[in-house]
């Protein structure tokens, strides 16, 4: 039985609020922080349009804005990102660098230094990076993106600090990787024929275990009823993993065991009706909770962000 979880608007004062494209949930030692986006047209200079990142605190207590990155565009198409903390408390972010024909990926430091991730192959275009989440490992070292929107790579950290080949996953548009001490599973997105929702392309979720040289499993679809899939975000908590997925239904959070086998996500709470415009899925675990975090009419005036917690114990762990 579905149990209703009514997300709580975030007092995020943003003054570019109609700008905001993105939002990432991030687990800090001392709570859980959110970062957002905004994306504009610089007001001098070149590259001629910026994105700024912004980190407040979410939990145990909210907190006002901080400026965390601005980063020079080339082009106002959206750019996609996902930031991260270094064990040393500074920040990371790796961004989509959109140049018309190719999207570069590119990750940058708070002390200015920009590495090329995707620099081994410089004609292919990444969209949708993500850091690998580790258990085992701190974030950073492995990112994962797709290729040309229709390959699931993943790129991995050299000594020397820069990134070496990539290697290919699995044919789709979107992937995360997530790893527990003993396995790691993908679970990734393949386009389906239909219209998009905001910039997102509909699409089919899949989940697979990974052996240890990246090599797939059996696939199996990861929602019920094999439902149409906009967006996706999930996260570990122990033995489990948590799902927010953006449907043609709504939003729903969905929680799977990796001791199943396969796989499958069985529906915890309904976050939102198919009738609100969502984007931006985003999903951390807190230790004794999972939190989440979605936009909320995206490049609207009135665009906003929800949030939610969601207790687990009271979920039955």
């Amino acid at each position: 039985m579905k149990h209703r979880i009514d997300p709580t608007p975030t007092p995020l004062e943003i003054e570019d609020a109609g700008t905001l494209n993105g939002i990432h949930l991030v687990a800090l030692d001392t709570g859980v922080a959110l970062i957002a986006s905004s994306q504009h047209q610089a007001a001098s200079g070149f590259p001629p349009y910026r994105i700024t990142l912004r980190k407040m605190a979410l939990a145990p207590a909210l907190s006002e804005p901080e400026a965390l990155f601005d980063i020079g565009l080339l082009l106002p198409s959206p750019a996609h990102w996902e930031a991260s903390q270094n064990p040393d408390g500074q920040w990371t972010v790796v961004y989509e660098y959109n140049g018309g024909a190719v999207n570069a990926l590119l990750l940058a430091t708070p002390a200015g230094d920009t590495i090329t991730v995707s620099s081994q192959v410089p004609f292919g275009s990444f969209h949708y990076p993500h850091f690998v989440r580790s258990a085992k490992a701190p974030q950073g070292e492995r990112i994962v993106a797709s290729r040309d929107k229709k390959e699931i790579v993943v790129f991995a950290r050299e000594q020397d600090g820069s990134f070496g080949e990539l290697r290919t996953l699995t044919d789709g548009v979107e992937g995360l990787l997530l790893e527990t001490a003993r396995e790691s599973f993908l679970l990734f997105k393949r386009l389906i024929p239909g219209t998009t929702r905001s910039d997102r392309l509909p699409g089919r979720l899949h989940a697979t275990r990974l052996s240890a040289d990246y090599g797939m499993k059996e696939v199996h679809p990861a929602l019920p009823e094999n439902a149409v899939c906009y967006d996706f975000d999930a996260c570990l908590h122990g033995d489990a993993i948590y799902l927010l997925a953006v449907t043609e239904r709504g939003v729903t959070l969905f929680k799977g065991s990796v001791q199943d086998e396969p796989l499958q996500f069985a529906p915890l709470s309904e976050i939102g009706s198919g009738d609100r415009l969502f984007t931006h899925p985003t999903l951390v675990d807190s230790g004794a909770g999972v939190y989440g975090a979605l936009i909320e009419n995206e490049n609207q005036s009135g665009a906003g962000i929800v949030y939610f917690k969601h207790a687990v114990e009271a979920a039955g762990r």
